[in-house]
């Protein structure tokens, strides 16, 4: 078994070298350029939210972005949600779909069990950008909340606002 591992382990730099020469490209995880947000020790806080992408879109395009939720706390359950008009067309990890009584809007929601302070939670998705109330631009609300025991309901919030542009020539 280890001489199998071994052989493995050592070609398996040629297969890759082998794989990039023929035109098959490796590409990065999406969103793995995505900082998660550090916290100070004296944070009061015990979630934190980041997301990432483009602040300018064109109107029925689909655009990438990332959310990564990190935690200075052991929590039973969060769950994290991106409120936005229009389904997501594409997600790195299945959610949920429900209504959002704050917003009163659709969301996408995923639930968290058991994530380790200081680990890192991360998904991608595609928005179609479309023009509904505000013709100049559009957001998305993400929340994040903690469940359990001793949780308190520790939340974060945030807005990611994108402004439409018209397509480049």
């Amino acid at each position: 078994m280890l001489r199998k591992v071994t052989l493995l382990l050592l070609a398996a730099p040629a297969l890759l070298l082998a794989s990039l020469a023929s035109g098959v490209s490796a590409s990065p995880t999406p969103g793995s350029n995505c900082p998660a947000t550090s916290y100070m020790p004296g944070d009061r806080g015990a979630l934190f939210l980041n997301v990432c992408g483009p602040g300018e879109v064109i109107p029925g395009v689909n655009y990438e972005y990332v959310v990564v939720l990190t935690t200075k706390a052991r929590h039973r359950t969060i769950r994290l949600s991106v409120v936005f008009y229009d389904p997501i067309t594409r997600s790195s990890i299945p959610y949920r779909r429900e209504r959002n009584p704050i917003y009163n809007q659709s969301a996408a929601v995923w639930t968290i069990k058991s994530l380790k302070p200081g680990q890192v939670f991360r998904v991608s998705f595609r928005l179609p950008f479309k023009r509904h109330n505000d013709p100049k631009g559009s957001n998305l609300e993400i929340g994040a909340v903690a469940y359990g025991p001793r949780a308190g309901f520790p939340r974060d919030f945030i807005t990611k606002d994108v402004v439409f542009i018209t397509k480049k020539k």
